[in-house]
């Protein structure tokens, strides 16, 4: 029964509730007809029961209209976690989705997640209503603990995010010399906010800071980031410089 016919029954039961102890009320009346007593009791009871019916279907109105209320609620929660196998192929075409063409192949990620699974990350955003529940993947980065031979030639920026290769990587438990950050991106500002949140996290992480962090900023944004960021090109470049093509490697220097 939806809620709106409660409430009509409510205020209808209401309503003749009321009117029956309002004649009721008038107890003189009966009184005068001695016989006609019976009628009064009659109808306080009646009034009473009905009025009680109506009490009952007030409370199931505001009750259902609480579910319901509750039912239409949308929660919306972040989730971050690496990504499984299973999911790279989802994950490299939201990457592209965001930063174009540019990004590495699909099958330069299978190498990378091969070598470290902790390599790349995503960030899912869960949206709950009722008893449904939708999970999608919004954000992403990518992170990369190298080995002491690829952090000499990111300072050189003889190496490029792109050209890593499985023996530029440390395995997972093991010490990196330093750290590139890869690809980031995510669709719509709550996203972006939690997603560099989250990388950010990562890096200062006390169980895998190292002293260096390397990134190479392709898009305006990520520039404008890098230089936030306190990063600084390993190559001299002014800040107003565009380095629209993200020849540039960014190096950050973290304290000890």
């Amino acid at each position: 029964m939806k809620a709106r016919r409660i409430l009509d029954i409510a205020v209808l039961f209401a309503t003749f509730g009321g009117a029956v102890l309002a004649v009721a009320a008038l107890k003189d009346l009966f009184d005068h007809f001695g016989s006609l007593s019976w009628i009064y009791r009659l109808m306080v009871v009646a009034g009473v029961a009905t009025l009680l019916v109506a009490l009952v279907a007030l409370f199931a109105w505001f009750a259902m209209n609480a579910i319901s209320a509750s039912a239409r609620a949308v929660e919306t929660s972040y989730v971050i976690g690496t990504v499984r196998t299973d999911q790279l192929e989802a994950y490299h075409g939201l990457c592209r989705s965001i930063l174009g063409e540019g990004v590495a192949s699909l099958e330069k990620l299978r190498q990378w997640h091969g070598k470290n699974p902790d390599t790349v990350w995503a960030v899912y955003r869960q949206r709950s209503r009722g008893l449904r529940h939708k999970i999608e993947m919004v954000g992403f980065f990518s992170v990369f603990p190298v080995t002491k031979q690829a952090s000499e030639l990111l300072f050189k920026n003889q190496l490029k995010g792109t050209e890593l290769g499985p023996q530029h990587i440390v395995s997972r438990g093991r010490t990196p010399a330093a750290t590139y950050i890869g690809a980031v991106g995510a669709k719509g500002f709550r996203a972006k906010e939690r997603t560099l949140g989250a990388l950010m996290g990562y890096v200062t992480s006390p169980a895998r800071k190292t002293l260096l962090l390397f990134t190479r900023p392709v898009t305006k944004d990520g520039l404008r980031l890098a230089w936030q960021q306190g990063f600084e090109p390993v190559q001299k470049l002014s800040p107003a410089s565009s380095d629209e093509e993200g020849e540039t490697i960014f190096v950050r220097r973290m304290p000890a």
